[in-house]
C-alpha cells in the first residue's frame, strides 16, 4: 500500500514530505529486466503490474498464454522459484507438443534435454525437417551429447 501511495503521489506530482518521498530507482530498474518486458503484454503492458506479479510461479503465467510458443519463452525466462528438473520436464513437455501438433516445429528438438526423447522425435520427423543444413545440425547436436551414448 505504502508503494502504491508513493507511486501515486510521484506521480501526481505531490511535494515530497517525509511521508511520501518515495525512492523510486529500484523500482525503475525493476521495469527494465528483460524478464519484465516480455511479461508485461500478459498485463496488458502494465510493467508495474508485472514487476509485482513477476515472483509468482511461472506456471500460472504460462496456463493463461494462449500460444504453445509464448508459452515456451515464458518457461524459459526462469521467472520466480522454480526447480530446474521442473522447468526442463515442463519445457521438454511443451516441445514434444508443439512437434506432434506441427511437425514443421522439429526445428525446437534441439532444445529438448532428453536425448532419447529428441532422437525418436527426430528420427520420426526426418523427413520434414525443413532444410538439410538443419537436418546435419540436429544430429550432430544429439549425438556430440555426453548422454548420447548411453541414451540412444
Amino acid at each position: 500500500a505504502c508503494l502504491l501511495q508513493g507511486v501515486i503521489n510521484t506521480v501526481a506530482g505531490a511535494p515530497p514530505t517525509a511521508s511520501n518521498t518515495l525512492n523510486t530507482s529500484f523500482l525503475q530498474s525493476l521495469f527494465e529486466l528483460e524478464e519484465i518486458e516480455r511479461i508485461a503484454p500478459l498485463f496488458k503492458g502494465n510493467k508495474f503490474v508485472a514487476a509485482l506479479r513477476s515472483d509468482y510461479d511461472p506456471s500460472s503465467l504460462v496456463a493463461v498464454a494462449n500460444s504453445k510458443l509464448t508459452q515456451l519463452e515464458l518457461l524459459s525466462l526462469d521467472l520466480g522459484y522454480q526447480p530446474k528438473a521442473l522447468q526442463q520436464t515442463r519445457t521438454d513437455q511443451l516441445l514434444v507438443q508443439l512437434i506432434e501438433e506441427d511437425a514443421r516445429n522439429i526445428r525446437y528438438a534441439g532444445r529438448i534435454q532428453d536425448i532419447g526423447v529428441r532422437a525418436k522425435l527426430i528420427q520420426a520427423n526426418f523427413t520434414k525437417i525443413a532444410t538439410t543444413r538443419l537436418a546435419k545440425e540436429l544430429i550432430e547436436n544429439t549425438l556430440q551429447n555426453r548422454q548420447a551414448t548411453k541414451r540412444i
